[in-house]
């Protein structure tokens, strides 16, 4: 096997730059599982997830960082692995669970780039996820959100007609409080809408809530008394409409005091918590389901308190669920990320953090399954905190947060695509 290396002259250089405790990096170096490719169809190397997923029913997929695109290469390969290796079938992201749950049911009629636009937060607007989505596509997978906030604009009307089946007033209904909604909030934050609509906004977040939630209740209402449309839609339109309403009862004032919906905190992750349940209960209940997060949303017991307000979706999310789950956190540092479009370099890792510790490893990309042993000194290093998004907290560690973790090294930051000038048959 082709594994990318480290030679030990370089690591040794390593080792001495940023202070790493050599005992340590050599513990972690025993444990480390080489990977050979973040992005190859060959998954040789992969096999070993084998004996650590094969009893489980989620797989949580998380990432140190929004910006940086071997993760979601990484993402995308790990993906691929699980769905042709292990039969999982449906991916939950960490995105607007209206906009996917909509998205989904046309994404037939729609090309890889507008799935994209459609169903993820524009953090994940880079061309492996368009790859991935045309993946999804073609084979038939599903696609899911567990988050309440909802941010990319609507579909359009023929996808309601679409989606409702015949039942056009409903259809017209769903279609023109969503734009409704998507407007205020496009209005308020300067996103891009398509002109043309002749529909009414409103000046405050007490307004629109008044407007809007009455009407959203009553739609929900009718869809469930509606004969005519099916058991399944009426669950995913139900919980579409159900997060619409979660997020239009709070708000938000963003750093630039712009005043918005928006779950935060230990309501949003209690929130992804029960919606994750329901895919996986209700939805999909006899499917094996990959969530794709932040570590510190998938984290098992929460991060520090200074980190997301110390709670994640593990730990709301109940305990036989908890049982059927592996968490994987996905890590790196060195090379690029960016924030927005602004491209950064990876600084040093701090001294005694686990990045100082796993860069010294001898491996450009690595599996390490997180086993401590209190009795040996050597493991001490899975103690050590992690730099999440450059906060590193005492008590932000990887033991007992996560199952394991890959580590990649030379990064190269994500590149967000211009959806609006992509042409429309880029499928």
């Amino acid at each position: 096997m082709l594994v990318e290396s480290l030679s030990a002259q370089t690591s040794d250089t390593l080792i001495k730059k940023i202070n790493a405790n050599r005992t340590w990096v050599e513990s972690a170096t025993k444990k480390a599982i080489p990977i050979s490719s973040i992005k190859s169809d060959d998954f040789s190397d992969l096999m070993f997830l084998k004996e650590y997923i094969s009893d489980k029913k989620i797989v949580f997929l998380g990432e140190s960082l929004h910006g940086v695109n071997d993760f979601n290469v990484l993402k995308y390969r790990l993906i691929r692995f699980l769905h042709q290796e292990m039969n999982f079938n449906i991916i939950a992201f960490e995105s607007g669970v209206h906009e996917c749950s909509l998205t989904n049911l046309v994404k037939d009629s729609l090309n890889s780039h507008e799935i994209v636009a459609q169903s993820l937060k524009v953090i994940w607007w880079v061309n492996s996820n368009c790859e991935m989505m045309r993946y999804i596509k073609s084979n038939s997978m599903d696609i899911a959100g567990i988050d309440p906030n909802n941010v990319t604009f609507p579909l359009k009307i023929n996808h309601y007609l679409n989606i409702f089946k015949g039942e056009k007033e409903l259809a017209k209904k769903m279609y023109l409080l969503d734009s409704l909604d998507s407007k205020y909030k496009i209005r308020r934050t300067k996103y891009y809408y398509e002109k043309g609509e002749d529909i009414e906004t409103a000046t405050s977040l007490d307004s629109i809530r008044k407007k809007l939630l009455p009407q959203y209740i009553s739609l929900k209402n009718e869809i469930i008394e509606n004969k005519n449309i099916n058991h399944q839609y009426k669950l995913v339109l139900k919980e579409a409409i159900d997060s619409k309403l979660n997020e239009l009862s709070c708000s938000n004032s963003s750093k630039k005091d712009v005043e918005s919906f928006f779950v935060t905190y230990e309501k949003r992750d209690s929130l992804m918590a029960e919606n994750l349940e329901f895919l996986i209960d209700s939805l999909y209940p006899n499917q094996k389901i990959i969530v794709w997060a932040h570590n510190a949303h998938i984290s098992k017991k929460g991060q520090d308190i200074v980190m997301n307000k110390g709670v994640s979706i593990g730990m709301y999310l109940k305990n036989r669920l908890k049982k059927e789950s592996y968490v994987i956190a996905i890590d790196g540092w060195g090379g690029n990320y960016s924030l927005g479009l602004k491209k950064k370099q990876f600084h040093k890792p701090k001294r005694k953090s686990l990045e100082a510790v796993l860069y010294n490893v001898p491996y450009r990309t690595f599996f390490l399954p997180v086993v401590f042993d209190t009795k040996k000194k050597e493991d001490d290093w899975l103690t050590k905190p992690i730099i999440e998004n450059f906060n590193s907290y005492k008590n932000n560690v990887i033991k007992d947060k996560y199952d394991a973790i890959f580590f990649t090294k030379k990064t190269i930051e994500s590149k967000l695509i211009n959806y609006y000038k992509t042409p429309l048959n880029c499928d």
